[in-house]
């Protein structure tokens, strides 16, 4: 939706508070590969320091924001986006330690937003995202709309990991400030500040087909997809194991029979053999040799295949005025004679 209303704008600047991971999940990322720079706020420390190695053009700033300075606590859920400042949501997750393991909090430092202006006054800010996992009043307060006016503000509005709406307890912060709700996708609330209502046509109907959506390898909704082709990848893999094993079980059993007494023993009977099946050959074939010259022709060169160990060229054979059954004939007698000879 943000795309939408501003694909116009080139290098614009946003401010993502909450900005949690450069890539899985981001908003902001496809501004960023489009030319876009901005602010990504972001206090745990693991994802700032992704977001300052992700996004060398933006200012990251390791900080949680709220309505007050100095110090408070974090509670970060590992791997997630779910990490909050909210006392109350972080005592819930405390209670479903299966749900919520392994949390860890943390001290860190904190500000309101309108102390950040030395980043963003005087230029224009097309959009600012809200997503601080039920602390949006408390960042809220901390605005001052008459310095800080996004074009376009994205605030989360439902209790995190619910579809319980909670924008009660701050809409009327952003309603005062100028600024009109014109979009509700089940998670986040749109708002359009009074001076950019040109842009409320953008809103209009949710994403479709004219968008060109494109769903990033991270996507939620991509994960069943990638689970199903990780199965597929994994079942192929085994698949080709089985086969190379099957392939280097033959191949032992092949040299074990080829380095075998037996075999060298019967060498000269398979050479008897191949010689018995080209005396058969040759049977069938000779009445397809027409006229006594090409036959003696044919059988001249059967003695020089027979006492030369190399194979005859293309030359003597093209030489030979043979129909086309009999250079058919000799060619197959010359394919038997060099395997045999290999075989020895």
């Amino acid at each position: 939706m943000l795309w939408r209303a501003l694909s116009h704008v080139d290098c614009g600047f946003y401010i993502d508070i909450g900005a949690h991971h450069p890539t899985i999940d981001s908003v902001s990322l496809a501004f960023y590969e489009r030319g876009w720079t901005g602010v990504d706020v972001e206090p745990v420390p693991d994802c700032a320091a992704l977001l300052r190695e992700h996004r060398p053009k933006n200012e990251v700033v390791e900080m949680a924001l709220s309505n007050n300075t100095g110090k408070l606590f974090l509670t970060v859920v590992p791997e997630t986006g779910l990490s909050t400042a909210s006392p109350v949501l972080a005592a819930t997750m405390a209670e479903d330690s299966e749900k919520y393991h392994d949390l860890e909090v943390l001290e860190v430092d904190q500000c309101r937003l309108s102390d950040l202006a030395e980043f963003y006054a005087g230029r224009s800010v097309h959009w600012m995202k809200i997503d601080v996992e039920g602390f949006e009043q408390q960042v809220l307060e901390g605005w001052d709309p008459t310095i800080l006016r996004p074009w376009v503000l994205v605030v989360e509005a439902t209790v995190p990991n619910s579809d319980r709406s909670n924008h009660e307890c701050w809409e009327s912060i952003v309603l005062d400030a100028g600024y009109k709700c014109v979009y509700k996708d089940g998670l986040n609330r749109f708002y359009l500040a009074a001076e950019h209502t040109q842009l409320a046509n953008a809103f209009e109907y949710p994403p479709n087909v004219f968008d060109d959506i494109r769903l990033r390898p991270h996507s939620a909704m991509l994960q069943d997809l990638a689970a199903e082709h990780m199965r597929d990848i994994h079942k192929r893999v085994a698949n080709y194991q089985r086969q190379v094993l099957a392939l280097q079980h033959f191949q032992a059993r092949y040299e074990a029979v080829i380095q075998s007494a037996s075999w060298r023993f019967t060498a000269p009977l398979r050479h008897i053999v191949d010689w018995v099946l080209r005396i058969l050959t040759f049977k069938d074939r000779w009445l397809e040799i027409k006229g006594w010259k090409a036959r003696m022709r044919a059988l001249r060169h059967l003695r020089a295949l027979i006492s030369s160990s190399k194979p005859s060229s293309a030359k003597t054979l093209n030489e030979l005025e043979l129909s086309p059954d009999g250079r058919v004939w000799l060619k197959k007698l010359e394919a038997l004679r060099v395997r045999s000879t290999d075989s020895n």
